[in-house]
This record gives structure tokens, C-alpha cells and sequence, in this order.
């Protein structure tokens, strides 16, 4: 998906993140992993660049 394609920008307006100012805006930087629950552990996770 282009993040800067008007389909793009239409879903993001059309979800629960249109609150959050420059989400989905970005096409670099870092990988936040969010713990929403309790008890969530991650591992052997592996990070590739989609091409």
C-alpha cells in the first residue's frame, strides 16, 4: 500500500485513527511493539523490508 495515495488517506480518515495527529503518515522509523494487555510477551521476532 502507498501511504501517500488518496486511498490511503481515506481509510486512515475513515477509522478510529483519524483522531491521532500523523498516523500513517510516515514511511521510516521505529517498530513500537504495545503490550494492550497483560501478560503479552514477544519473542523471535524477525523484522524484513518489504519490497
Amino acid at each position: 500500500m502507498d501511504f501517500k495515495s488518496e486511498e490511503w488517506r481515506n481509510l486512515v480518515a475513515n477509522s478510529g485513527f483519524k483522531v491521532t495527529p500523523g498516523f500513517g503518515k510516515r514511511i521510516k522509523g521505529r517498530i513500537v511493539l504495545q503490550n494492550w494487555a497483560t501478560g503479552v510477551n514477544f519473542r523471535n521476532i524477525k523484522i524484513r523490508e518489504l519490497q
